[in-house]
């Protein structure tokens, strides 16, 4: 009988031991107390983990136990908390019982078996029982006792007989107490507690009797701890947050769960109305979050407490945790949406439907660790480009993975979709990586193509070993160590790794061959603030290598808040970033449901901030200071979406553009944010703010067209209106492919490249583009050192390579002439140096500026040395940085500046500044600035009758249009027309003619908002205005002056209809062109080339070069300019930087060599290793040029 009662209750302990855990998980068993032991108390000699110890229990028997019974003792925890239950096992083999007499008949893990040589009367005993060793793992523990009186028969198997003891915490806990519903119901379930930053993290259960206790993951005393506990789905209760300061010792913390009364349901939906099946939804909230899945008709639903919540898309979880996968994606600003209640608890509904785009592609492939066995823990494989992002689980018994995509076209992609494809592929990036942190494998590829409803098989993937390892340590000021900080590596075109340092502030990164970012991630960290840019390594496979990065510990929390017009906070997502002034790096934290935020230290500051919302924008940055240990708020008010721009964007043969990589772009002028719209069939809306943009195109595939900004006056819009823009593109009909290199031969990433045709320009003053079109391009070379620059074919260009100082201590050299005039393709090379000095300075206003320098908010510098290097700076504020090395040095700086009147300025360097770099080391030049000439006229816009005449006059008083009633269509809608006139900075030059000033383009649409083209129902007048002052400084004569529009046909300027002049005469000092138009194109004033060219000065000579020098001698070349008459050169030739004209030689006749492309001076009696320069002048029969630039070149030793 007694062996028969004390198994029975081994078995029930297996259940208990076991079961009680599968309950944390959602089993359901309980305790029943045994009626004949009542009042159990355990009292601890240690409760240090591991230790022998000895435990005094205290119990009443509610009735006598008889000689030879047997009374159960056990001790075990209904929470093992890394599942491990050897760890969390009593060791009774030892024990001994004392204060009953009686001996010990059976033992196991937990428990022991007391035989009674007496009478256990009714009533209170103590007993002790020692030689016990304690389990390893810290958790809630209490001893259980049971009688063999008790009736043990009608027990469920999943319930245990015993009378429990009060709880014991064994262990160094962070905190314990009890976890109840509003009614104070015990509630047995899972939690965690973590840090703000979530590297800080453990779990933990509660028992049967609510209560619970979780181990310290690693917080020190005065920390700041989140907790979260989670009821079991469809119990009435809801995910509850609490918060509490670690004093250094465990804290007694109870928690009282929410019960959810509101609700949030809805549906989720492809957008052919069929249910979706495989998401999920997730539902967040400062100190909440709820989650669900949807049925098999696409609906979910899920109940929470009152709050704010953003609720977004998410993916589906199976029973066993695995993550499914996708066959939708959703449009840009289409994942989340808000949903707000009141906080209480009275019953609230709301509904939010979601509509996604299914793919039609599958993607298949088998994967396989490099010695042929398939990955251990599984892996993920995501499949990515800008606009969408696709994944799948690799099977760890299998290795296949299966991936539904987008492969093509879709018939539901509307006008306003940000997604546009191409007709009939999509490309992607795809990226491997392992489950498990201890797998170092990876397999990337940049593009993959996928055709509509194709299944792509990747075939037998092999995937490849991470063997770089780089040792990565983040410190305080202090220099010490600083634990559980993230740290991110990533490649500009996909690769990926994150690794979290230890309790010595140091990690191990595994990397691959390749050019690697490497920075601290924060997040919203109150603690650290890391502003410094990241680093960038080229590792090759087997290298090693360490960083260090330096943290600043915070001083103040800054708190954010998003403000709607009227003062209620907006429910939007989007992030917070403050930098000082001169400086390109900030810190900053995430705003989530529109509040948020980070630490700072003090200091001034200029704020601004980012969101990602389709119904408001940024208003703008702020200027702040922050004061040390004052903590503080700061508050955006966003601006309503209210206007529209509606772009339409051409080619130069006036076709609209379609293509899929167009992003077309809205930036406020007045410091605001940034909109975009993608391209479709030549078009794009954007909602902005009311306010002053500036509207520009840009193109992800840079071999299709060069990316156009819109010049002119901000388009301003007002609240409500609805206002267009046409931008003209030019195809890429020409590659330039630049590779760059340091000075050992290693590519240099992340530097630009940039080309323009300002070679063209020459001898012209800033701004002014009367000879010929302006085509400026550029690209960023990646982690290869290559960059493709998109062009335009019959032009030469000037191309120049450079990285900014602030991000980079090499120097750029000198730039290349480019000549693609007559073929479609080029490539050079670039080698960069390394710096060894600096110069540093603030810009400041001239004195014949009247304004304060105060208004000078972010300048942008170039130096570039006679030797050929350049060297760049684009930052914030007055202070400037270039690198250097030893040379002299041409430092140049400028700044664009709004007016409050919403007109620009723009201020350049103040006369040629040089500075001589004799050695390393810092030198100091400031720069004054003065105002630029170039000014660009004002666009306009104007909607009005078309039944009515209009007389339109623009406000620089050189442009008059007449209209006549009914001269142009309106369109169905309405009688009204919008005539837009824009300065043409792209204006067109040919053999014969060449625009001067700016030509205007003028486009109009009808009521229904679409671009009139071909003729009007009858002729519009046109007349432009001119000054002796204006032909003066263009060097034209008033007979070569001619009224043309452009014809996007045929590629040439064209007579006007019906001309009159008015010239210009003693009386009157201003002439006059009038004359007719069919249809608005490009018009103005053009010059007759072949009338000018003897009398015009000319431009400046180009590609100075020295070649076949020798040790006395040297041949000088250069190129004529474009488009002039020449009748001889004149060339300077001195010892450098002699300034003593007496010593120079000067050859003032040199011949025009009309056969050679390439002229040239042959000098003699040089100095042997003597370095020199030489300059030239181009001259006519009527007048000269400038001279050039000088040029240096050094003869040769013996």
């Amino acid at each position: 009988m007694k062996t028969t009662h004390f198994m029975r209750q081994c078995v029930k302990s297996l259940i208990f031991g076991f079961g009680l855990f599968a309950f944390a998980l959602g089993a359901n068993a309980t305790t029943v107390a045994d009626p004949a032991i009542a009042n159990v108390t355990a009292t601890p000699g240690s409760t240090t983990l591991g230790a022998t110890t000895s435990y005094e229990l205290t119990f009443t028997t509610t009735e006598a136990i008889a000689v030879g019974g047997s009374l159960t003792i056990q001790a075990s925890t209904q929470n093992c908390p890394d599942g491990n239950w050897e760890s969390c096992n009593f060791d009774f083999s030892n024990a001994s019982v004392s204060g009953l007499n009686g001996s010990i008949d059976q033992h196991s893990d937990n428990m022991i078996g007391f035989l009674n040589a007496e009478e256990i009367t009714a009533g209170e005993h103590t007993i002790t029982v020692a030689n016990v060793q304690n389990p390893n793992t810290l958790s809630v523990y209490r001893f259980y006792l049971s009688s063999p009186s008790s009736d043990h028969e009608d027990l469920s198997n999943d319930d245990y007989l015993a009378t429990k003891s009060n709880p014991v915490v064994l262990g160094d806990a962070l905190a314990y107490g009890t976890i109840t519903d509003p009614d104070s119901n015990p509630l047995q379930l899972y939690g965690e507690v973590h840090d703000q930053q979530y590297q800080l993290y453990q779990g933990f259960n509660s028992d049967e009797w609510g209560y619970y206790a979780v181990a310290n993951p690693g917080f020190t005393a005065g920390g700041q701890v989140e907790m979260n506990v989670m009821p079991a789905q469809n119990s009435g209760l809801f995910n509850t947050s609490a918060s509490f300061t670690y004093a250094g010792s465990a804290v007694l913390k109870d928690v009282t769960v929410q019960a959810a009364s509101k609700t949030v349901s809805g549906t989720i939906k492809y957008d052919d109305n069929s249910a979706v099946t495989n998401a999920g939804v997730n539902a967040n909230a400062k100190g909440s979050w709820a989650s669900a899945n949807v049925d098999s008709n696409g609906a979910f639903s899920m109940m929470m407490v009152g709050g704010e919540y953003e609720v977004c898309l998410g993916d589906k979880y199976d029973e066993n945790g695995q993550r499914q996968a996708r066959d939708w994606y959703a449009d840009q600003g289409q994942q989340c949406q808000f949903v707000s209640f009141q906080n209480d608890t009275s019953a609230e509904s709301k509904t939010i439907n979601f509509v996604v785009h299914r793919a039609d592609a599958l993607i298949t492939g088998v994967f396989k660790n490099p010695d042929g066995s398939y990955p251990e823990n599984g892996g993920w494989v995501s499949v990515w480009n800008d606009q969408m992002w696709f994944g799948g689980d690799v099977d760890s018994q299998t290795g296949q993975v299966n991936i539904a995509v987008m492969g093509g076209n879709s018939q539901n992609i509307s006008a306003t979709s940000l997604h546009v494809r191409s007709i009939s592929s999509t490309s992607y990036k795809v990226d491997y990586s392992p489950r498990s942190s201890d797998e170092h494998t990876y397999w990337n590829q940049d593009k993959i193509t996928v055709n509509a409803n194709q299944t792509l098989n990747l075939g037998t993937v092999t995937l490849a070993e991470r063997d770089v390892v780089y040792t990565i340590t983040v410190k305080d000021e202090n220099n010490h160590g600083v634990e559980d900080i993230d740290v991110n590596a990533w490649q500009e075109k996909g690769g990926w790794n994150n690794v979290r340092t230890d309790e010595n502030g140091q990690a191990q990164l595994y990397l691959y061959a390749g050019t690697w970012n490497i920075q601290p991630s924060l997040g919203n960290s109150t603690s650290y603030l890391y502003a410094g840019k990241p680093e960038t390594v080229t590792v090759a496979s087997g290298d090693t290598g360490s960083l260090s990065f330096n943290l600043t510990t915070t001083t103040l929390t800054v708190g954010v808040k998003t403000l709607t017009e009227d003062g209620a906070v907006a429910s939007v997502r989007g992030w917070v970033n403050c930098w000082s002034q001169g400086s390109n790096y900030g810190f900053g934290g995430n705003v989530q449901n529109g509040i948020g935020s980070f630490g700072a230290v003090g200091g001034n500051y200029n704020c601004n901030l980012w969101v990602d919302d389709q119904n408001y924008q940024a208003s703008g940055e702020s200027q702040v200071t922050f004061v040390d240990g004052q903590n503080t708020e700061l508050i955006f008010t966003l601006l309503a979406r209210t206007a529209n721009i509606h772009v339409y964007v051409k080619d130069a043969d006036n076709n609209l553009v379609s293509d899929g990589s167009a992003r077309v772009f809205a930036n406020s002028s007045e410091g605001g944010g940034r909109s975009e719209g993608r391209l479709e069939n030549g078009e794009s809306n954007i909602a902005v703010a009311p306010g002053k943009y500036d509207v520009g195109v840009w193109f992800e595939n840079k071999t299709s067209y060069v990316t156009s900004m819109s010049f002119g006056e901000p388009l301003e819009l007002a609240d409500g209106e609805d206002k267009t823009k046409t931008l003209t593109v030019y195809a890429v009909t020409a590659t330039f492919t630049a590779t760059l290199k340091d000075s050992e031969g290693n590519p240099v990433p992340n530097a630009w490249v940039g080309c323009g045709n300002w070679p063209e320009m020459e001898g012209k003053p800033m701004g002014d583009f009367d000879k010929g079109k302006i085509i400026e391009s550029g690209s960023e070379s990646g982690g290869d050192g290559m960059a493709v620059v998109g062009l335009v074919k019959g032009h030469e260009y000037e191309c120049w390579v450079g990285v900014n100082s602030d991000f980079s201590d090499l120097i750029g050299p000198g730039s290349q002439q480019i000549d693609l005039t007559k073929k479609d393709s080029a490539s050079a090379e670039f080698v960069f140096q390394k710096a060894d000095s600096k110069i540093k300075g603030t810009v400041s206003f001239a004195k014949s500026v009247d304004r304060p320098d105060s208004d000078i908010q972010r300048v942008f510098c170039n130096g570039w040395a006679d030797e050929g290097y350049n060297s760049w700076d684009d930052g914030f504020g007055q202070e400037y940085s270039l690198n250097t090395l030893q040379g002299t040095w041409h430092v140049w700086c400028g700044t664009d500046i709004l007016n409050d009147d919403g007109t620009r300025d723009f201020y350049e360097t103040e006369g040629d500044t040089l500075v001589n770099i004799k050695k390393s080391g810092t030198y100091t030049q400031d720069i004054k600035l003065k105002k630029s000439m170039f000014q660009i006229p004002e666009s306009f816009t104007e909607t009005f009758d078309s039944t009515q005449p209009k007389t339109i006059i623009l406000d620089d008083g050189q442009f008059e249009l007449n209209i006549p009633a009914n001269a142009i269509p309106a369109g169905e809608t309405s009688n009204n027309i919008t005539v837009t006139i824009e300065p043409e900075l792209n204006a067109m030059k040919t053999a014969t003619y060449s625009p001067w000033g700016f030509p205007r383009n003028i486009e109009v649409y009808d009521s229904d908002g679409s671009l009139v083209s071909g003729n009007f129902n009858s002729s519009v007048t046109l007349t432009l205005y001119y000054s002796q002052d204006i032909l003066n400084s263009s060097d034209i004569t008033e007979d070569a002056v001619l009224p043309k529009y452009w014809d996007e046909d045929q590629g040439a300027w064209k007579d006007a209809d019906s001309v009159s002049q008015k010239t210009i005469t003693d009386e009157d000092t201003e002439g006059s062109v009038t004359f007719t138009l069919q249809h608005f194109s490009q018009v103005g004033l053009v010059y007759n080339n072949k009338l000018l060219t003897q009398n015009a000065k000319p431009g400046k000579a180009r590609k100075l070069s020295a070649k076949k020098i020798t040790v006395n001698t040297a041949r000088l070349t250069w190129k004529k300019p474009f488009s002039s008459t020449v009748t001889k050169y004149k060339v300077q030739l001195r010892p450098y930087q002699i300034k003593q004209t007496n010593k120079w030689d000067k050859f003032n006749k040199v011949k025009k060599q009309p056969k050679r492309k390439v002229k040239r001076k042959i000098v003699e009696d040089l100095t042997t290793g003597t370095r020199y320069q030489f300059r030239v002048k181009v001259c006519n029969r009527s007048m000269c040029s400038a001279f050039t630039k000088w040029k240096a070149f050094t003869t040769k030793t013996e």
